[in-house]
């Protein structure tokens, strides 16, 4: 990276590569339940990837990966971002959903967004097995898992 200024380099988030899950979780200043009951035979989650988007700590974005077990062809994959931010939730081209404890969440083609204590997560979901009824029915289960 000898092409990039030193201006260049403060504007740059740092990644992290978490050596666990568990180690990801407890890395985070802010608390996440990932869901434990998931509509596909899953893998184990994969170790996450934590960026510090502010480059000190205060504005991070995890991310958590699964697919499903044995299906290299058309796999099921799941995964779940969470930034300690106040992110503006794109609502648009979307459908409200009402999750539990009054939480508000939007739904659009594979994903789903919601906000909850400071947190922004967005859930992806890539299962084109499902009608689309069934796939907006388990990403919500994911989420209300989460709250």
């Amino acid at each position: 990276m000898n092409d990039v200024t030193d201006t260049q380099k403060e504007k740059m988030h740092i990644t992290y590569q978490a050596p666990s899950v568990e180690e990801g979780i407890s890395a985070l200043p802010f608390e996440i339940k990932l869901p434990d009951n998931l509509p596909f035979e899953a893998q184990s989650f994969q170790p996450p990837t934590i960026d510090d988007m502010s480059r000190n700590g205060k504005n991070l974005m995890v991310e958590f990966k699964t697919s499903s077990k044995g299906n290299t062809e058309n796999p099921v994959i799941l995964m779940i971002k969470a930034t300690n931010s106040e992110e503006e939730l794109d609502s648009s081209n979307s459908e409200e959903v009402k999750l539990n404890h009054e939480v508000v969440a939007y739904y659009t083609n594979k994903s789903l967004s919601f906000s909850k204590e400071g947190i922004t997560y967005t859930i992806t979901y890539i299962n084109d097995e499902i009608s689309k009824v069934q796939h907006k029915d388990e990403i919500t289960d994911i989420a209300n898992q989460m709250i």
